[in-house]
């Protein structure tokens, strides 16, 4: 059954308000999926080159995974051309994260 149309994904989270962010790996960065069915870009970033893991952590705060998978000869079929670094990122949501928060 299909709910609701999603980005590509790698990785995702539900906060504790019942929304859903999603890592969109065509646009650099961050949708949010929110109790009412919205889907809506939450970031865009070029720093973003593939958003992978996605988990809440204190207050409204999403850490985020950056890697660059499509870089790597296994997946571009030529040389690899991966830079560091590969950071975490910190994106502030604007809504409770964690349940019990």
């Amino acid at each position: 059954m299909r709910v609701q149309a999603k980005p590509v994904p790698d990785g995702a989270a539900t906060g504790a308000e019942g929304n859903h962010l999603f890592t969109n790996l065509s646009a650099n960065g961050i949708d949010m999926l929110d109790k009412d069915g919205q889907l809506k870009p939450l970031v865009r970033d070029e720093r973003f080159l593939w958003p992978d893991n996605a988990h809440f952590g204190p207050e409204s705060w999403l850490y985020v995974a950056v890697n660059q998978p499509h870089r790597n000869p296994i997946f571009s079929g030529t040389v690899d051309q991966g830079k560091p670094p590969c950071p975490v990122a910190r994106v502030w949501t604007g809504t409770r994260g964690q349940p019990g928060r």
